[in-house]
């Protein structure tokens, strides 16, 4: 079972070794934190108005991935920026790649492709 937990100071060490094992996938498109300080900016930032972490745990208990919500809009627009550092591989988790968008990011000074994964509830056995 995938369970969802919003970030806290307890996930702190689990969470930074995740990062730093996984860091040759994500860089150099993203820079998750690796470090108690880095960690701690993103927990700060999770608790203002318009920002929220979580992070995802398997059925073993190990953090699996780390879901941002950033730029959150109230009212009758309710929006947000999803942002998320993967630590086990999606198509490991069972997602199947969805879509392939060329140039979609604007990363180290250069546009960058993206690949979409997703799966359905229908799918989904944890």
């Amino acid at each position: 079972m995938l369970t969802l937990q919003a970030l806290r100071v307890g996930h702190e060490e689990a969470f930074i070794a995740a990062t730093n094992m996984s860091k040759s996938i994500h860089e150099p498109w993203l820079s998750a934190p690796t470090s108690s300080p880095a960690f701690r900016a993103l927990l700060r930032k999770s608790k203002t108005d318009n920002n929220r972490s979580f992070v995802a745990i398997d059925h073993a208990g190990e953090i699996i991935a780390c879901v941002n919500f950033n730029e959150i809009v109230r009212g009758s627009f309710q929006s947000a920026y999803l942002g998320y550092h993967v630590f086990a591989l999606v198509r490991s988790l069972g997602f199947l790649r969805e879509g392939y968008s060329p140039r979609f990011l604007y990363i180290d000074d250069e546009w960058r492709d993206h690949e979409r994964y997703a799966i359905t509830a229908e799918e989904w056995a944890p």
